[in-house]
């Protein structure tokens, strides 16, 4: 996985202030210079209403309220630059991603102009051709954060088997390399009415049925074998036996004291149809941790780059 452009999208709350760190961490990581983005909706331009400019009387305000977190990213030694547009968030988004390679965004977050909401990570991850690290913020509540950035020392990897799932898989390994992280690939059997509980301090995992236990011992020595000898990282695997994959996928990322999760989408098993749709939606919605999903597009080109 090869980082070199990294952009961050800003809607000036405090929530979004959240993925500031990983821009950081990430960026030093790879030596990807940074672009802190805001979309101003709500001021159009008087002389061209139509134009993508932030109106000329908005800039030194936006300066000022955003020159913090463009100063924390120079400040870890990253070529970080900041860029105003004005218009609709989803699609601004998207189209400053051109020459990307890595969405940064909020979830979530109590916003002052609308900009990171749920809606806004989900399409995303629908639409773009470049993988989207989304970042949990509170709804309500104070924002604990501070100015360095955090540690991946693990990191979790969904795998159905599918042909996508794999690469994904080898794409969380570079990237566990590169941040110096171990990784834990999780494969999900489907087994009805076995729910894990995540609202304690630790995960309670509900006991396999028995009617489930063989396709788990079957699936635990393929992904094993999956994972072989000889990675340049630390790979651990585990199989888990439950009704909704998004939960399972949580709570072993959680178990494991995982920093990220990786998720592949547009699989072709189980669970990498889920991950079309709902599975995504769920892991976005229940995880405390950072997403980071990885378009089938992209998997497809990075396996053909080598």
């Amino acid at each position: 996985m090869k980082l070199t452009h990294i952009l961050v999208a800003s809607d000036l709350s405090a929530a979004s202030e959240l993925a500031i760190p990983h821009a950081m961490a990430l960026g030093r990581a790879y030596g990807a210079r940074v672009t802190l983005l805001h979309i101003d909706p709500d001021f159009p331009s008087v002389a061209a209403p139509n134009s993508s400019e932030v109106h000329a009387d908005r800039v030194p305000e936006l300066r000022r309220t955003l020159g913090p977190s463009l100063a924390a990213l120079r400040s870890h030694g990253l070529h970080a630059d900041l860029t105003l547009r004005r218009g609709d968030a989803k699609g601004s988004i998207l189209a400053a991603s051109a020459d990307a390679s890595l969405i940064i965004v909020t979830k979530h977050g109590e916003h002052a102009t609308g900009l990171i909401v749920g809606s806004t990570a989900s399409w995303l991850v629908q639409r773009t051709a470049i993988p989207v690290f989304v970042v949990h913020g509170p709804v309500l509540g104070p924002i604990e954060t501070g100015p360095e950035p955090p540690s991946y020392d693990n990191i979790t990897v969904a795998v159905d088997f599918s042909d996508h799932s794999i690469r994904a898989l080898e794409a969380a390994i570079d990237m566990a390399a590169v941040v110096g992280a171990t990784v834990q690939a999780v494969h999900v059997v489907k087994a009805s009415g076995c729910e894990p509980d995540l609202s304690g301090d630790k995960v309670a995992w509900p006991e396999v049925p028995w009617k489930a236990r063989e396709s788990v011992d079957e699936a635990h020595a393929a992904l094993d074998a999956l994972v072989g000898d000889g990675c340049e990282v630390e790979v651990r695997t585990r199989v888990l036996a439950v009704a909704d994959a998004a939960s399972g996928i949580v709570g072993a990322a959680l178990d494991a004291g995982s920093g990220l999760i990786f998720l592949p989408t547009h699989g072709k098993g189980w669970l990498g149809t889920a991950l079309l749709g709902n599975t995504t939606e769920g892991v976005m919605r229940l995880s405390p941790l950072p997403v980071l999903v990885a378009p089938r597009d992209w998997l497809e080109r990075r396996a053909a780059n080598g």
